[in-house]
């Protein structure tokens, strides 16, 4: 059997559709790695996560979302969680985090803690900013400049900046949305 069989062969008897091996087989990270070592960092991230009580259902729905993950190591996936419980993350906040955005997986710890230090830079508070990364973890990926226009367009809108804080804390993925679409709502 060939190392590309072999990795579909797992992949299909760990629970994946073929048209979901078909797409992680198509990503440029997997596709540019060996079969084998991909093989083998599915199997290591894979009993590393079901030993972290997530479901195969669950590790299927993240790779499938994020199929770089098995273009990290083990000890990668490891340091990483290692690093959010240093950030102040839970274990179980890191669980929600990973469930949401599993690319959490392909930032730094500095970029991390730098984009939590600028949100707290936009008047919120560390605890307010955890709170938000935990609900929408995806503004791990925005870049702050976009963040603080988010906030600005909510005060063009007539908000004092304090309302503006209190609505993108409490509705972080308001920092999603298009100032055209936050004009209609």
């Amino acid at each position: 059997m060939t190392p590309r069989q072999e990795l579909i062969k797992y992949l299909l008897d760990f629970g994946f559709l073929e048209e979901e091996v078909v797409s992680i087989l198509n990503d440029k990270t997997i596709k540019q790695s060996k079969e084998e070592t991909i093989l083998a960092h599915a199997k290591d991230i894979n009993d590393y996560l079901l030993r972290e009580h997530c479901s195969k259902e669950e590790i299927i729905k993240e790779v499938t979302d994020f199929p770089k993950l098995y273009g990290h190591t083990q000890e990668n996936i490891e340091q990483k969680n290692k690093d959010l419980l240093e950030l102040g993350f839970s274990k179980q906040n890191i669980q929600l985090i990973r469930k949401r955005f599993s690319r959490i997986y392909s930032y730094s710890k500095e970029n991390i803690k730098n984009t939590i230090e600028s949100i707290q830079k936009m008047g919120f508070t560390k605890k307010q900013v955890m709170k938000m990364v935990i609900l929408y973890p995806s503004l791990i990926g925005y870049k702050i400049t976009t963040l603080q226009q988010k906030k600005q367009d909510l005060i063009d809108f007539g908000y004092e900046e304090k309302d503006a804080v209190k609505i993108l804390k409490t509705v972080p993925i308001v920092f999603q949305n298009a100032k055209e679409t936050m004009a209609i709502a």
